[in-house]
């Protein structure tokens, strides 16, 4: 509506006072609106930021300690089947290592030291075991002490097999004797003497004797003084040795 003496209605006052009231009213109204929104959103993220990380709230996982180990029995997953033992094959002795070869004496022995098998005969009473002579150690001897009288010595007597066929020895003075001495050994097959015997002296090296025994029943080895020491002296004895003395086939 219009007025020649007012002018158009949208420039009254009037009209002028309520648009501004309007535009007022409408500010305010989306201010409302939105205050409910900012203040959801800000609670939100301070749950969010409140509430703790799957990896913070999973709880940790205890390390083992030795006594654990100890006082809580462990279980181990069990099976039926048989286990597998694996067995190792001792070694085979070497072919030429006479201590490993050692048997003893029967059918299936191939070596067999004197100083395993015991004498028949022992007059003087002789000893077993490690001996030295010269530079030489043999761990199988067979050894008598001998006075130094010019009578007959020691003699010790074995059995022998069927089978055996060679007696072998290292013969000599061991280093624990009088070294004036010079002393006979002499064996004997079925007591027959073989051969001449050797005459030993304290020095140098053992002599190593061969003797064939296929077919002889007894062994006898002999030891007579010939020279040097004390008779019935026990500080002037000599120890005549069979070193490893052996039978073989």
């Amino acid at each position: 509506m219009t007025t020649d003496s007012q002018g158009p209605w949208w420039k009254s006052d009037v009209f002028k006072a309520a648009l501004v009231v309007a535009i007022v009213s409408g500010i305010f109204a989306i201010i409302a609106a939105a205050i409910p929104t900012w203040s959801s959103s800000d609670d939100s993220a301070k749950a969010q930021d409140s509430k703790p990380s799957a990896a913070a709230t999973q709880a940790p996982q205890a390390t083992p300690s030795a006594d654990s180990h100890s006082s809580s029995p462990r279980n181990f997953p069990t099976s039926s089947a048989t286990p597998h033992l694996s067995v190792s094959k001792a070694p085979s002795p070497a072919p030429n290592d006479e201590s490993t070869n050692r048997t003893a004496q029967g059918s299936d022995a191939t070596l067999q030291y004197l100083s395993d098998l015991k004498p028949i005969t022992d007059h003087y009473g002789s000893v077993s075991g490690s001996a030295q002579v010269g530079n030489h150690i043999y761990p199988h001897s067979v050894w008598v002490a001998e006075g130094g009288c010019p009578s007959d010595g020691p003699e010790i007597e074995y059995n022998v097999d069927s089978g055996w066929k060679t007696f072998t020895a290292w013969i000599g003075l061991n280093n624990k004797s009088d070294a004036t001495y010079k002393v006979h050994f002499q064996v004997y097959r079925d007591d027959v003497p073989y051969g001449d015997g050797y005459t030993m002296s304290f020095y140098g090296a053992a002599k190593k004797i061969t003797v064939p025994v296929a077919g002889k029943q007894r062994l006898k080895l002999t030891q007579t003084w010939v020279s040097g020491g004390k008779c019935n002296s026990p500080w002037n004895i000599a120890y005549t040795t069979w070193g490893d003395a052996q039978l073989s086939k």
